[in-house]
């Protein structure tokens, strides 16, 4: 867990025109601090078992994005979420759950937070997804992306 002072200086570093890329478990690693589920724009309700999952990649232009396929499946664990707030944010991946319904959930987006930029996908729970080259281009732009180099 992160002190009170390491909490401060990690919201300051981000709103100060920092970056962050937060990968799948990163919304389930602060339940009680506000201002970093805020950040992320989500928080982790539940997930159903390990499996495919089927992912799209929203019709927007964004570096981030930049040269996926439009639709592609992952072995990977589905992040179900709650608390979501993302009316700042750029929505650039939706899927549907393995668990069930046709609803279209979020996947990865982008967003501010002050002056930084904040990166966040449900992709990522083990070497299955880690292996997939599709996920590491995600990972690397979105990277880049949060670093402001492109």
């Amino acid at each position: 867990h992160l002190t009170q002072q390491q909490r401060q200086q990690l919201l300051q570093f981000v709103s100060g025109g920092g970056g962050f890329v937060g990968l799948h478990c990163a919304v389930d690693s602060h339940p009680d601090w506000p201002e970093y589920i805020a950040m992320c724009g989500a928080q982790f309700q539940s997930h159903p078992p390990f499996s495919t999952i089927h992912v799209s990649v929203e019709p927007v232009a964004h570096p981030i994005t930049a040269d996926l396929p439009a639709e592609w499946d992952l072995p990977d664990e589905f992040y179900h979420l709650q608390d979501v707030q993302l009316d700042d944010a750029t929505l650039l991946m939706t899927g549907v759950s393995p668990a069930g319904g046709k609803e279209k959930r979020p996947v990865t987006w982008a967003k501010p937070y002050g002056q930084g930029r904040v990166v966040y996908t449900i992709l990522g729970h083990g070497p299955e997804a880690h292996a997939d080259p599709r996920y590491r281009q995600l990972v690397a732009q979105a990277l880049l992306w949060a670093g402001g180099r492109s």
